[in-house]
């Protein structure tokens, strides 16, 4: 995503000026991402000329372009030449991509490295021709051109770095001579104030003078010493943080690595193992014999109850149940009751909740389960 944003806001920079977003360049089919990189080589040698991408010149202007990245000494992240060759006439966007990044970040380089070319990149004969002696001495003539071109781009880079220098030198006497008058009114200035408000000898107001503009000019070269220096501490300071930052992902990465392998030492498995081994042991031991216990207990009660008759369960049900629901109709009545004479908790349905509960206790689990099988 870094890499993308890179490439379109060097994109929409002059002199591309492609106007483009993350959708609009995401939606780029693959001749418009191929004419993007042409405008991009013709800006960088004008006299390229590649037209754009047209039915029946794609693999012409395919071979300029892998021409151009071999004189660009590009390195693609495809190792094999033939699926490079693919993938750029395809016009894949992660490679067109990581082209786009490669050239942009060393626009002003691959110029002078084109312009270089033109002069540089060596003609190779046929083998036909090379036994010939008047084209072999042409040929050497063309070489020792291009080794004389070498020397006059040296001298010429060194003219231009020396008028480079020379600039920077006018521009710092030009600041000087700024400095210089700036001074000079500060000067006007104290010597006013020295002549209205001092009554000293002339030769202790020019010693005054002198000493004022040496402090003056030593305050400004000490503060310029000070800004370099703190300038300095804040790169070293911004070093020392990133220094300190990789050394913590670091850290944390041995830390992980080191808990990823005691959790699998044979220390922490064994305590594991025995762990499992006690928690089944108890299992085995108290709550399981338990459980039996309590099927065999119920198991009997089951026995026992299907043993008995059918018709003496079933009457003493329903007289258990009618009780019930007689108690229930009592409780109800006196609820209403209650409610309409407003009395407090404690009244007389007291004792009939007494007898309820102690009917509604005395019914066993068993009991309910046995009710349930036979009448639902």
């Amino acid at each position: 995503m870094d890499k993308i944003k890179f490439v379109i806001e060097e994109l929409n920079q002059s002199p591309f000026n492609e106007n483009l977003n993350l959708i609009a360049y995401d939606n780029l089919q693959s001749e418009q991402r191929l004419n993007v990189l042409i405008k991009i080589l013709n800006i960088i040698d004008p006299k390229l000329k590649l037209s754009q991408i047209q039915a029946g010149n794609v693999e012409e202007i395919i071979s300029s372009i892998l021409e151009m990245l071999r004189i660009f000494e590009y390195n693609p992240p495809i190792n094999d030449p033939a699926q490079f060759r693919k993938s750029l006439i395809l016009a894949d966007k992660d490679l067109l991509t990581d082209i786009f990044q490669w050239i942009l970040q060393r626009l002003s380089f691959l110029k002078k490295r084109a312009y270089l070319a033109k002069f540089l990149v060596k003609i190779e004969l046929s083998p036909e021709v090379e036994g010939d002696q008047d084209v072999s001495s042409l040929y050497n003539q063309y070489l020792n051109l291009i080794e004389e071109f070498k020397k006059m781009h040296s001298k010429y880079e060194m003219q231009k770095k020396s008028v480079d220098s020379i600039i920077e030198l006018q521009r710092d006497i030009k600041s000087m001579e700024l400095e210089k008058d700036q001074i000079r009114g500060k000067l006007e200035i104290v010597k006013r104030r020295i002549n209205l408000d001092s009554n000293e000898p002339s030769t202790l107001i020019e010693q005054n003078k002198l000493q004022s503009v040496r402090d003056l000019v030593l305050a400004k070269h000490e503060n310029e010493i000070l800004e370099r220096q703190s300038a300095k501490q804040l790169e070293k300071i911004e070093n020392l943080r990133k220094q300190i930052e990789l050394q913590q992902a670091q850290l944390n990465e041995i830390n992980l690595e080191y808990w990823n392998e005691s959790t699998r030492s044979p220390e922490v498995l064994l305590f594991r193992f025995k762990d499992e081994i006690e928690i089944k042991q108890n299992l085995a031991k108290d709550v399981l014999p338990n459980e039996l216990s309590d099927l065999r207990r119920l198991t009997r009660e089951l026995e026992n109850v299907s043993n008995q008759s059918d018709l003496d369960s079933k009457d003493k049900l329903a007289k258990n149940l009618a009780q019930i629901q007689a108690l229930s109709n009592e409780i109800n009545e006196l609820m209403e009751k209650k409610l309409l004479n407003k009395q407090t908790e404690d009244d007389r349905l007291s004792h009939y909740r007494q007898n309820v509960l102690i009917r509604s206790t005395s019914v066993s689990p068993l009991f309910r389960f046995v009710f349930n099988f036979f009448f639902f």
